[in-house]
This record gives structure tokens, sequence and C-alpha cells, in this order.
């Protein structure tokens, strides 16, 4: 017979039973929610992932615009510093036809002439030659606006009466010489045009505080030579001068820069002669070149 006391109640074992239950749907839950944390987990790590490379994404594009900005700026700033030249450059190459129409033909080539020596070299030195293809356009088509803003100035729309206070390419070459004259009287030189033209190789002879010029004037359609440079540098032995110099509303020759280079006369654009008689006042003509 068995005792009471060995016998398993069953109010015992229910309750056994049920923290049996009771502990498996804890453990249950426990996974379920540790499940959903991870998930959420995993999904908030992608979305800051994702938050960060948008964000790396857009700075990379903004660094990348930053640098095309900074080239474009460094190019035009450089066109800004040569603005006179090109200037110079375009009066020299362009001019209307019959029928009005301004021909740049001549002007052409000297935008890939200013790009490889001034533009690239620049966009080099600032390690922004990725980004040259990207502003070309731009760059080209701002040259072209700061060489022919004063395009209404240097090209008459009406015939011109020949005088020497006015440059006008249609002007006769005495008017010229008399022209540089009065350039440089303008800003303070005895200037004068030489009674017989070319006397000496000399068309203007200008002096002040013990500095003298002598200028051969060239009124040309095409570029001024060799026998130029001669004729200034032959004057400047001549007259007791300190400086010479051919002023030309052309260009010059690659063998007359290359003569005018070894003898020490300077070529220039009469729109240079105030600024280089200037720059002789204070020893610095030379900065010109040829």
């Amino acid at each position: 017979m068995t005792s009471p006391a060995s016998a398993a109640s069953p109010l015992s074992f229910n309750s056994t039973q049920k923290d049996d239950n009771h502990s498996g749907l804890s453990s249950f839950w426990r996974v379920v929610i540790a499940v959903a944390l991870a998930f959420a987990g995993v999904k908030i790590f992608q979305e800051i992932s994702r938050h960060k490379r948008k964000r790396q994404e857009r700075e990379a594009i903004d660094a990348d615009n930053a640098r095309t900005a900074h080239g474009l700026q460094l190019c035009i700033r450089e066109i800004k510093a040569k603005e006179k030249i090109l200037a110079m450059k375009w009066r020299q190459n362009i001019y209307q036809d019959d029928y009005g129409t301004i021909i740049t033909k001549k002007w052409e080539p000297e935008i890939p002439i200013f790009l490889n020596s001034r533009i690239v070299p620049i966009l080099q030195q600032n390690n922004l030659l990725d980004k040259w293809e990207i502003i070309r356009a731009e760059v080209i088509a701002e040259i072209n606006r700061t060489a022919s803003k004063t395009i209404p100035d240097i090209i008459p729309t009406e015939p011109v009466t020949s005088g020497p206070e006015i440059f006008s390419p249609t002007m006769n070459p005495y008017d010229y010489e008399e022209h540089c004259a009065i350039l440089l009287r303008q800003i303070g030189w005895n200037a004068r045009a030489t009674v017989a033209s070319g006397d000496q190789g000399a068309d203007v002879i200008a002096d002040k505080d013990g500095k003298k010029i002598v200028l051969q004037c060239k009124l040309y359609s095409n570029p001024v030579g060799n026998d130029a440079v001669q004729q200034a540098f032959s004057a400047m032995g001549y007259y007791d001068c300190t400086h010479s110099a051919v002023v030309s509303n052309a260009g010059f020759t690659t063998s007359a820069r290359q003569l005018a280079s070894k003898n020490g006369v300077t070529l220039l654009n009469h729109a240079q002669l105030q600024d280089y008689a200037r720059d002789v006042e204070i020893e610095d003509g030379d900065r010109y070149g040829t």
C-alpha cells in the first residue's frame, strides 16, 4: 500500500507543467525579440550606411565641382591679366569685308597659341588638367569676349577721315607717326615726328628726364620684318638714344623678333606705347621683350 507521502500530488504536477509551459513561452518570445532587435539593428545600420554613402557622394561631387570652378577661375584670371595683349592681337587679325562682315580667320590661330602657352601650364601647375575638357569651351568663349570687347572702337562702320589724333587702320603712315608722338606727349614726353619720315631710321624721337627713345612706326597690314628693326637699332646710335622700339598696328615676323631680341630693340603695338614709355622712365622697358 502506497503511503500518502510517496504519491505525486495532482496539484504539484499541474504546477510544474505550467512552469514548463511558461518557461517555453518566455524562451520563444525572447528569441522573437532577439531576432526582431537584430533585424532592426541591421536595418538601422544599413540606413546609417546609406546616408553616410550618400553624404560622401555629395561631398565628392561638391569637391569635384569646386575643383572645376577653381580651374575656370584661374583661367579667367590669366585671360584678364593678358587683356591688353589679347585685344591687340584681335585688332591685328580681324577686319571687315566689303559687306560689313567681321572676318576672324586670321585671329583664330591665336587661340590655341594662348591656350597652350598660358592656360594649360596653369592648370598643370595646379593639378587641374583633368578639368580642361570640361571648361575648354567656356575658356575659349571668355578669350573671345575679352579680346573683342573693344571692337566698336577698332572697326570703323563709316569711312574714316585720316588724322593723327585717333588711330584708324585707314590713316596714312605720316599720321600714324604723328599719332605715336601724340601718345607720348600725352604722358609728358617731349616727342616729335621727324620732318622727313624715316630720316636715318627715326620716325619719332622723344625724351624725358634724361631718357631718349627713338621709334620706327609701321602702319602695316602684314607682319613687320627685319628692316624696321635694323633701322630702329641704327637710329638709336645715330641720335644717341637710350632706347629704341618698333611700333606697329600689325604683328612681327619671327625673324624680326629674333633680331630685335639680339639688338635690344623693343617691339610694340601702339596700344602699348604709353605703358612702355612709363616703364622706360623707371628703367623697366625691357619687360616688354620682343
